[in-house]
């Protein structure tokens, strides 16, 4: 105790640095994080924040774009009805056939004005409106001064004449220089001859009302291009007519002009003194740009706008933290000077001395427990001081038996505790043989020579750990036999010393070293010794020239834990063990490296043929079944081999790759044996990356969503769209479903996956339903992994809730291998979808196990038929009767049929005659992103 008080006090010193330091090394330890995670915040943030503005503006430019490309389509539609109005037709046929003043004065002239002022008067965007006979002469017009004016010269006049809606350049007039547009399209009679050109003149006004919408932030504006360069409508009306002085924008009308490709990236460019970002989509119908423009200072505001909060809230929390490591500091310090003081009172030698500090935290019950030892410290130290020899020698003699052999007289005694010890009479100590008989024959040769060092002189004590034999047993023991050496002078007098047994003690050495060496279950290697000895032996510099690393791993042990229970289990990893041992040659190592995994490593043998014999024979022995409580319980294994030093120099290469090349054994049909190549790891390297991608997908928005239409064949109509999840990212591009979707499964990453997918499509659904598609259904792909989730369905019915969207416009698709895993406990998740009023399709079906029985014992409301047996379906009978009988088997258990993969019009006649319910195929459309399958809609439903 006093020794520890000194020592206390020595370090007060360094204590007095430390409680300085303290303060300083937890702002340090919190801050530098925090400014870290604060600086990769601020640049994750602005990224986003740019990334987001510049696609806010690619979009306004296509949303935009798409509404005038529908203004021109409206007017385009407009003239067209004028040009095919009876009235007007019959005015065109008159006008050639009566004179002028005749004509005019006419019914069929005051019609068709009628039908000419009209269309003006409805659609406010025109500015005029006339009717030109085939000679190009003014004959009917909404201006009367352009009466029997000719146009005939004009190019959208002879455009029109060939039989075609034309769009004309932005005319000028010579009156007002307003500028206006027309759109001619021509008169036809009912034998399709030409008879004039009816045209609409649409006001330039209406453009640049339509850009001076085109609003972004505070900065951003949009304006309009033509073909040539000239800036049609701008929100400074006196730069319209004008060429474009953005070069950039002029670059590109020579890209369209000379059918080059163009990408709608956002570029960048300078204009009054300023940066801005120009975002633009062209019109097909034209091969007009619509520009979208904005400062880049705006954008870049916000990002400085984030920074300065960040560096505000950073500063704040230093000085939180600051001050909260101060009064941390003080309160962590102040019972610990009282306790230093105490105790060096208590090293003067003042035993009542005590440290006053009282408190119920740690450092409270550590002042009271040193109070308490000081305490009993004094009341026991005299008692101490004159029991302490008594205590020594009775605390020696407890466990040993106390000897002493006289050297004069060759007498030999001990206490009783020797006869317990040794197993037999002290009389029997006088025989000559006594160490020879009693004694295993190492131990007997050593106790001699240390006994006769001490008889020459050279030692004064012995100390030695002995095994010995019981008389007449087969019991051996360990004893510790220690002695001094007694003079009378120079001469040797005597010996004195002790025995003990100290065969638990070795016992328990034993033990520990079983325990450090080899598994504790099956008695073979264990991991970590096994490492040690690998490293050694594949050191640089040894011995070993080849040798050959095989991993095993036992196929499907986790079926046996859970059929027959763990207990059992380990019982087969015990058996499995013991066959690898008697098997192998003993030189070979053999180690459990965790759970159902074996590494066996086999050093300098002849040729590769040899390791391959070796692995056939594993497979084989281990196949063959171990008999386990009168019942042969079979199972197989996949084994991965790496040699040295062809696939890896050490031994941290050569596990990763015999493991990597038994993944692949595994992942191409189990029960078998591969050789490593870097192909594997090449598999295994994209893998990890793609379960990275995955784990980071919904923040980095690498998922997006894809429908394909769904077609009721009776009807001709879209009845729903099946939800089809998207990967891709930056660094690899697009990942398939077929590649991905098996990663997330095994990662378990489906479950967050699924679950957006789920929100997506509902959210998709909603809108739709907005839209006026109330009829619409969606269908959505579920896992098995998902279906084993406790909430799974607390959380579809949550999302469900949130959206307000009838759940019988919701369908769960299920592929046959889903339905076999946990069909009891499936059944009953399928029953209570039902319940909740959604509807069951059975996916793919026909590629996996399919069964009648499925059909029977769950409450399916669509079978779809996998794309395989249509790709062949025209030209193989047997496919065509088998799709038959499935579409037939069906319909007789009130389950309607979605056939996939349609592509070609063959393909769909034998479907529809098959009496096929509906259809999902490339031969109406590929998978869409949401706009586009809205759009779809609108025009499939339309045609």
């Amino acid at each position: 105790m006093y020794d520890i008080i000194i020592g206390i006090r020595s370090r007060r010193r360094m204590y007095m640095q430390i409680k300085k330091k303290i303060p300083i090394l937890l702002v340090m330890f919190i801050c530098i994080p925090l400014l870290f995670l604060a600086g990769g915040i601020y640049h994750y943030s602005s990224k986003l924040i740019l990334y987001n503005s510049k696609q806010a503006i690619k979009q306004l430019a296509r949303v935009e774009a798409k509404a005038f490309s529908t203004l021109l389509e409206e007017k385009r539609y407009e003239v067209q009805l004028l040009a095919t109005d009876s009235q007007i037709i019959s005015a065109a046929i008159k006008a050639d056939v009566l004179g002028k003043d005749i004509f005019y004065n006419s019914k069929d002239y005051k019609d068709a004005k009628q039908v000419v002022q009209r269309a003006i008067e409805v659609s406010k965007d025109l500015y005029a409106s006339k009717i030109v006979n085939k000679n190009g002469e003014v004959i009917i017009s909404t201006k009367p001064d352009v009466l029997g004016i000719n146009v005939g010269e004009r190019r959208y006049f002879k455009q029109a004449l060939k039989g075609e809606v034309v769009f004309s350049d932005v005319l000028v007039s010579e009156i007002d220089n307003s500028k206006s547009m027309a759109v001619a399209a021509p008169i036809k009679s009912g034998t399709g001859e030409i008879l004039g050109v009816a045209c609409i003149t649409i006001s330039n006004k209406v453009f640049g009302d339509f850009i001076e919408k085109i609003k972004i932030g505070e900065s951003g504006y949009g304006y309009l291009v033509d073909g040539e360069g000239y800036l049609i409508a701008h929100p400074i009306a006196q730069k319209e007519g004008q060429l474009v002085e953005n070069e950039k924008v002029r670059g590109l009308i020579e890209q369209i002009k000379n059918n080059k490709e163009v990408t709608n990236d956002i570029m960048v460019y300078h204009y009054n003194g300023k940066n801005k970002y120009l975002g633009f989509e062209v019109i097909p119908e034209r091969n007009w740009i619509l520009c979208i423009a904005q400062n880049t200072e705006e954008i870049y505001f916000q990002v400085y706008r984030q920074l300065f909060i960040m560096l505000i809230v950073v500063i704040v929390l230093i000085s939180m933290i600051a001050i909260a490591s101060m009064s941390l500091t003080t309160s962590i310090c102040e019972p610990i000077d009282q306790l230093i003081l105490t105790m060096e009172e208590v090293e003067k030698g003042n035993l009542n001395s005590f440290c006053n500090y009282s408190s119920k935290n740690e450092f409270g019950k550590l002042v009271d427990s040193y109070n308490a030892m000081i305490k009993a410290l004094s009341q026991s130290q005299e008692a101490l001081k004159t029991s302490e020899e008594q205590y020594r020698l009775t605390l020696d003699a407890l466990d040993e038996a106390i000897w002493e052999y006289s050297i004069e007289d060759k007498r030999f005694t001990a206490s009783k505790k020797f006869s317990e010890i040794m197993g037999c009479t002290i009389q029997s100590i006088d025989d000559k043989n006594f160490i020879d008989n009693m004694l295993l024959v190492d131990y007997a040769r050593s106790f001699k020579k240390a006994f006769n060092d001490c008889l020459k002189g050279i030692e004064d004590r012995l100390e030695q750990e002995l095994l010995f034999k019981i008389p007449h047993t087969d019991e051996k023991r360990w004893v510790f036999c220690r002695a001094r050496v007694i003079r009378n002078g120079n001469k040797i007098e005597k010996f004195i010393g002790a025995i003990s047994d100290i065969t638990p003690h070795k016992n328990n050495e034993e033990k520990v070293r079983n325990l450090v060496y080899f598994d504790t279950l099956t008695g073979l290697l264990n991991k970590q010794i096994f490492m040690e000895i690998l490293k050694e032996w594949l050191k640089p510099g040894s011995d070993t020239n080849s040798a050959a690393l095989i991993f095993i791993d036992l196929d499907n042990f986790k079926n046996i834990n859970d059929t027959l229970g763990h207990e059992k289990g380990d019982k087969l990893l015990t058996l499995v063990a013991q066959q690898l041992k008697q098997f192998l040659p003993s030189d070979t190592l053999i180690c459990r490296f965790g759970g159902d995994e074996f590494v066996i490593f086999k050093t300098n043998f002849k040729n590769l043929e040899e390791i391959t014999e070796l692995a056939r024979d594993l497979l084989r022995v281990i196949s063959e079944g171990s008999l386990m409580d009168e019942m042969l319980v079979h199972i197989s294994c996949s084994m991965g081999i790496a040699l040295y030093p062809t696939d890896g120099s050490s031994y941290e290469v050569l596990l990763k790759n015999a493991d990597t090349a038994m993944h692949r054994a595994k992942a191409t049909g189990k029960n078998k044996y591969n050789f490593y190549d870097e192909n594997m790891s090449k598999i295994l390297d994209r893998k990890l990356i793609i379960e990275r991608i995955l784990r980071e997908a919904i923040d980095a928005r690498y998922l997006y969503l894809q429908y394909q239409p769904i077609i009721d064949l009776k009807t001709g109509s879209i009845v729903a769209a099946e939800a089809l999840l998207r990967v891709k990212a930056e660094n690899i591009g697009f990942v398939s479903p077929d590649e991905f979707i098996p990663i997330a499964e095994e990662t378990g990453l489906i479950i967050p996956i699924g679950e957006w997918v789920f929100e997506r499509s509902i959210e998709e659904l909603e809108k739709m339903r907005k839209l006026g598609y109330e009829e619409m259904e969606i269908s959505i792909n579920v896992s098995s992994i998902q279906l084993k989730q406790p909430d799974f369905l607390g959380r579809i019915k949550e999302i469900i809730n949130r959206h307000q969207v009838p759940t019988h416009r919701i369908k769960l698709e299920i592929t046959e291998s889903v339905l076999i895993e946990n069909l009891d406990e499936n059944i009953n998740v399928f029953k209570k979808i039902k319940d909740m009023g959604m509807k069951i399709a059975l996916d793919d079906f026909g590629t996996g196990y399919s069964s009648l029985n499925y059909l029977r014992i769950i409450p399916f409301d669509i079978l779809k038929i996998d794309k395989s047996f249509i790709d062949e379906i025209v030209q193989s009978q047997p496919l065509a009767e088998i799709v038959d009988s499935i579409i037939s088997m069906a319909h007789s258990l009130n389950i309607q049929v979605v056939t996939e993969g349609v592509e070609t019009k063959e393909q769909l006649a034998i479907i529809e005659e098959k009496g096929c319910d509906m259809v999902q195929g490339y031969i109406f459309s590929k998978p869409l992103l949401p706009i586009d399958l809205r759009e779809f809609i609108q025009h499939f439903n339309k045609k």
